[in-house]
C-alpha cells in the first residue's frame, strides 16, 4: 500500500492499555476520564496470523481508543506465544466476556458491539458474524485485508466493512469481496473499501 502522509487529529482522551483477570489472555485499552454521561462502545479484536499478543496492533488500537472505544484484544499484552492462535470461539469468549463486565471505569455501551480482525483475525470475524446465535449481540463487523465466503455473507445478521490494501497489497480480496457483497441480506449494509 503507499504511504499514508497525513495524520489523524489526536483524540480527546489517553489510554491505557492493561490487563484484567476477567479477561484472560486478553489486552485492554481503555479510554481514560469517559464522562459518566458517555457510554463506550465496544470493539473486539483479533490479530493477524491469529497471534495471542495484544500488543501487535497498539497503535492502530490504540488511536480507536483515544476516540472513546473500549477495545479487546486478543493476547497478553506482554508475550506472545506463536504456537497458541485464536479461533472464532475465542472471539466469541470475549463478545461475552465484555458485556457481562462490572469492573469497567466507564458505562459499557453494551449495545453497541463490533468485531474486528486483520488477516486471520479477519477470517474469524466472518466466522463469528456468519453465526447467527453468536451474532446476536453483534451490531457491527470489521474486516482488514481478509474475506469472507459467500455462504457465510448470506447468514450476516450485522452491518460488516471491509478493508483492503488495493491492487500493490490484496487487490484478489478486494475483487472476490466485491464480487461476494451481493450474497448479504438486502436489509443490511456491507461495503467494500480498497486505499
Amino acid at each position: 500500500s503507499p504511504l499514508l502522509l497525513s495524520q489523524a487529529p489526536p483524540g480527546p482522551y489517553k489510554v491505557s492499555i492493561t490487563t484484567d483477570p476477567f479477561f484472560p489472555q486478553r489486552t485492554l485499552y481503555l479510554p481514560q476520564n469517559m464522562p459518566a454521561s458517555e457510554p463506550v462502545p465496544i470493539l473486539v479484536w483479533e490479530n493477524g496470523v491469529c497471534f495471542k499478543y495484544g500488543r501487535i496492533y497498539s497503535e492502530y488500537l490504540g488511536e480507536l481508543a483515544i476516540h472513546g472505544f473500549f477495545i479487546v484484544a486478543a493476547g497478553d499484552p506482554d508475550t506472545m506465544n506463536r504456537r497458541d492462535l485464536t479461533t472464532s470461539a475465542f472471539a466469541t469468549e470475549s463478545t461475552r466476556l465484555d458485556r457481562s463486565w462490572n469492573g469497567a471505569p466507564f458505562t459499557v455501551d453494551k449495545g453497541k458491539l463490533a468485531v474486528g480482525g486483520h488477516s486471520c483475525g479477519g477470517i474469524e470475524v466472518a466466522e463469528l458474524l456468519s453465526r447467527q446465535s453468536n451474532s446476536s449481540a453483534i451490531t457491527t463487523g470489521l474486516i482488514l485485508n481478509s474475506g469472507a465466503r459467500s455462504e457465510q455473507l448470506a447468514r450476516f445478521q450485522a452491518p460488516v466493512l471491509f478493508l483492503t490494501g488495493g491492487e500493490m497489497d490484496t487487490q484478489e480480496i478486494f475483487e472476490g469481496n466485491l464480487a461476494t457483497l451481493s450474497k448479504v441480506k438486502p436489509n443490511l449494509e456491507a461495503a467494500c473499501l480498497s486505499f
